[in-house]
């Protein structure tokens, strides 16, 4: 039986100890979800189409020197993956300028600390919730978040 929820991480080296701490969280919360890690751009892509959850959350997380090559890398995992996925950045250069992480591409962009936002996250996505940033400290791209219900959502 799939999960709901599929959560997709663009897993890099120099940002482990933020992936670590919201992975914690969702295994502290007892958040049903299936978990993958991509490593690369294409692994990333490999990870959102090949999941078997009926919705997938993909989570970034980067410093600002490294915001231009992330922007890239998602437009080139929005490309192979076929669109599919809510695309969730997070970290430090998503607090500081939540706007120009909406605009580089990036569904949401998570403000502060991410263990309470992914673990909200996770589980309104496994609802039927409208309205996943309701309870959580994200800016939506214009026209909000897409619904549970859009193709976004679906393979």
């Amino acid at each position: 039986m799939a999960l709901a929820v599929g959560v997709v991480v663009r897993y890099r080296k120099a940002v482990t100890y933020g992936v670590h701490a919201l992975l914690a969280a969702l295994e502290t919360a007892g958040v049903e979800h299936e978990l993958r890690l991509g490593t690369t751009p294409e692994e990333t892509a490999e990870h959102i189409t090949a999941g078997q959850a009926d919705r997938v959350l993909v989570l970034w997380s980067f410093y600002s020197p490294d915001a231009e090559a992330m922007a890239a890398e998602l437009a080139t995992v929005r490309s192979l993956s076929g669109g599919r996925g809510l695309h969730i950045a997070g970290g430090v250069h998503a607090t500081a300028e939540p706007q120009q992480v909406i605009d580089a591409g990036w569904d949401l962009a998570a403000i502060g600390e991410g263990e309470s936002t992914i673990v909200s996250l996770v589980r309104r996505s496994s609802g039927t919730s409208r309205t996943l940033t309701r309870s959580c400290r994200c800016r939506a791209r214009r026209g909000g978040t897409p619904s549970p219900r859009s193709s976004r959502w679906r393979p």
